[in-house]
């Protein structure tokens, strides 16, 4: 899926906010532009060490048992001893026994609210994006990315936490030890979020779904996902590679090659680029190669970028990419899969914010796109070929789909309104709203939060309101612009909707949508988030000297309701992510000096 990230004085739903396109399954946009972290999803733990195979059996006897593996460091459980072969009287030897916890098996179940310290010392975690694998439905162990300072240089890790949270005793500190779940990824990370005076979103490193991306200070881009021992060079370092994406589902990456300043036709007025495909799980050395030249930056282009790339059907190896061919030519439609250059399809001519259906049945798109509104005709046509494209809507500002078949539209003139049926009915629609300014985002049961104001100065902040696709559940979360927006987020059951206000500093709050009950979570907001459906962690007591905070949970029972009182889960937080939107668990680092600082796991659920 591709969604366009545009600034129409507001950041778009599923967008990051940032001046150029960022893409919700894929790449981002340039034209100095910060690319906007995307969405966790979650992934499972995975097997350990096998037990061994039963013995042979003599005679028809049993064969032996599974060898127990020994407690500590690596699985779950061995799986169950082969059976024994054929005896010489003819039976055969049972099968042997299942095999106890592989060998350094932390002993299975998670330590539910325990704080498990994975590193001692100074460490940061990722700040462009998931610092976790996230891919949805995936069923290897979690892992986490965070890097330390070694003498002048940075350190990469990476550590499972699925097996931190197990009781596995897990090394990261020693150098030059071997530990299988604490990988060394590099020594000369480069920090993009740490570059000053700007920091330098083209570089950034980053988890989409399982796979991992980062550069290290020659510029070289590398990957890694679960299962690998080292990264794999994505592309030499004799070529300013930017942008790279992964899929947030599968091993696909994408990145965009700038050109050598000598080869730009006209680099005053444009950036001339080449898109970059690969699988980190291929043959290929390196991963990448060279799919189609675009350009990527043009200052003809000062409204909206006319360029953009990502994976429209996340799970397959099908990329899509858009861009004008000349200096002032139409923005085209391009896909292929990857590796396969002689199946392109030029899909179409004159469209943007592409996206492809849920189903991956039709490409939806806007075409004639204003450079001053920022609205075009909202278009249809069959995926992956693009023959023969329907009008569905003139005048759309934004449309995305509010559940697996309704599609969402806004128009120009401020009408919220949902298509039930955009293939088979497109032209009948059901109003939910007039005077919106932009919809900010939609549940996974399609609870639409839009807003009707905004104001900018210096934060993002507008009034929000809630309705469900079906016209049903209205709620006005705030009628005044005092909403900090970007924090807004859905729980991923969509029962509850947490944000931000602004009024006398920052507020957390959490919204249930059955019933619009609101709870006040914190006061004095330092940062936010939700470990799936289980618990809300929120920061707060913000310390000036050491730049930390208090770190707080409060857990989620059946109907979205909230336990009555936090759990400090720690003191002096310098940082939090979760490991997937589903069961988690929470990784943080904590910042005050002390010898006490690390890198910490805390699951939620076993």
């Amino acid at each position: 899926m591709r969604y366009g990230s545009r600034f129409l004085s507001v950041c778009l739903l599923a967008a990051g906010c940032g001046g150029g396109s960022t893409n919700a399954d894929g790449g981002s946009g340039r034209a100095g532009s910060t690319a906007g972290a995307n969405g966790s999803a979650g992934t499972t733990g995975a097997s350990g060490v096998n037990g061994a195979a039963g013995a042979t059996g003599i005679a028809g006897t049993t064969g032996a048992g599974g060898t127990t593996g020994a407690a500590g460091t690596t699985g779950a459980a061995g799986t169950t001893g082969a059976a024994g072969t054929t005896g010489a009287a003819g039976t055969t030897g049972a099968a042997g026994t299942t095999g106890a916890a592989g060998a350094g098996g932390g002993g299975g179940a998670a330590m539910v609210g325990t704080n498990v310290r994975v590193f001692q010392g100074e460490a940061n975690l990722l700040a462009y994006g998931p610092t976790c694998t996230t891919e949805a439905g995936a069923t290897s162990d979690r892992w986490c990315a965070f890097y330390t300072p070694t003498g002048n240089t940075l350190t990469l890790f990476v550590v499972n936490v699925t097996q931190a949270t197990r009781g596995v005793a897990i090394s990261c500190n020693t150098i030059g030890a071997t530990d299988p779940n604490c990988l060394r990824l590099t020594t000369s990370y480069y920090p993009a979020e740490l570059i000053t005076p700007d920091p330098d979103p083209y570089h950034a490193a980053l988890f989409q779904g399982d796979t991992l991306v980062y550069y290290e200070e020659n510029g070289t881009p590398f990957g890694w996902r679960p299962g690998l021992t080292a990264a794999r060079t994505l592309y030499p370092s004799t070529g300013d590679v930017v942008l790279c994406t992964p899929s947030t589902k599968g091993t696909g990456i994408m990145c965009v090659r700038d050109l050598p300043m000598a080869m730009q036709p006209k680099p005053s007025v444009y950036i001339e680029s080449e898109i970059m495909a690969g699988r980190i799980d291929g043959t290929a050395n390196p991963v990448l190669s060279g799919v189609d030249s675009v350009i990527s930056s043009n200052l003809n282009d000062e409204g909206y970028d006319r360029f953009g790339f990502g994976f429209p059907t996340p799970g397959s190896m099908r990329i899509a990419w858009s861009s004008r061919a000349t200096e002032t030519g139409p923005e085209i439609l391009k896909t292929q899969d990857i590796g396969n250059d002689a199946g392109r399809v030029t899909v179409a001519s004159d469209v943007h914010y592409w996206e492809a259906s849920p189903d991956g049945s039709r490409w939806y798109w806007m075409s004639g796109v204003d450079s001053v509104t920022l609205a075009g005709t909202l278009q249809a046509a069959p995926f992956p070929g693009g023959a023969n494209p329907t009008t569905i809507l003139a005048n759309t500002s934004q449309f995305s789909f509010a559940t697996s078949t309704r599609l969402a539209t806004l128009t120009t003139a401020g009408v919220l309104s949902v298509i039930a049926d955009p293939v088979g009915a497109p032209a009948t629609s059901t109003e939910l709203d007039t005077g919106v300014l932009a919809m900010l985002g939609i549940s996974s049961q399609g609870h639409i939060a839009y807003a009707k104001n905004f104001v900018s100065s210096p934060l993002q902040l507008a009034d929000m309101f809630v309705k469900k696709s079906d016209g049903t559940g209205a709620c006005t979360i705030s009628s005044t612009t005092n909403v900090d927006f970007p924090l807004a987020m859905y729980s991923p059951n969509g029962g509850a909707l947490l944000w931000g206000m602004v009024n006398a500093g920052e507020q957390g709050f959490y919204t249930r949508t059955a019933d619009c009950n609101t709870t006040m979570i914190a006061t004095g907001l330092q940062a936010m988030g939700q470990v799936g459906d289980l618990a809300v962690v929120f920061g707060d007591s913000a310390s000036s000297t050491t730049a930390t905070y208090s770190l707080r949970s409060r857990d989620v029972f059946a109907g979205n309701t909230l336990a009555s009182e936090p759990t400090l889960v720690s003191s002096s937080v310098a940082g939090f992510d979760v490991a997937g939107s589903g069961t988690g668990p929470l990784v943080y680092v904590t910042g005050a000096g002390l010898t006490s600082d690390g890198v910490f796991v805390r699951a939620y659920a076993p």
